[in-house]
């Protein structure tokens, strides 16, 4: 019964995050892990935005989605890590337009790995479209 009842607390257990880098434009440097503390909700706690990862609390498939608006005229690229692999990386390039690369990807993660968001390029975005869930 014990075991029954732990398996349908993980079951019903909710886990989901939204967060943003802001409302105006910034510059995000090369190979920093993006920071997104504008949280719009973080069911579950699995996101900090002060080290900028999420961290599963328990093992099971995750879907993950980024984007970023590029500010003219530059270029942006930004990677998903896991772990400090690369899952999956969005590259977008804008000198007289707007562009907004996004991606979204499933990841399997085991209780207590972590995922985050890499800026590759020193560039500005504008912070209200670049986001992380």
């Amino acid at each position: 019964v014990a075991a029954l009842t732990n398996e349908f607390k993980l079951l019903n257990t909710k886990v989901g995050f939204s967060a943003l880098l802001g409302t105006t434009s910034t510059t995000l440097q090369a190979n920093v892990v993006v920071k997104f503390t504008s949280v719009e909700y973080n069911e579950g706690g699995g996101y900090d935005t002060v080290s900028g990862f999420f961290t599963a609390p328990q093992s099971g498939l995750y879907s993950f989605f980024f984007k970023t608006e590029v500010k003219p005229p530059n270029e942006t690229g930004l990677s998903l890590l896991k772990e400090g692999h690369r899952v999956l990386y969005i590259y977008g390039t804008d000198h007289d337009s707007f562009q907004t690369p996004s991606a979204q990807t499933v990841v399997h993660l085991a209780a207590g790995e972590r995922v985050w968001v890499v800026s590759q390029h020193d560039h500005s975005v504008y912070t209200i479209w670049t986001r992380f869930g």
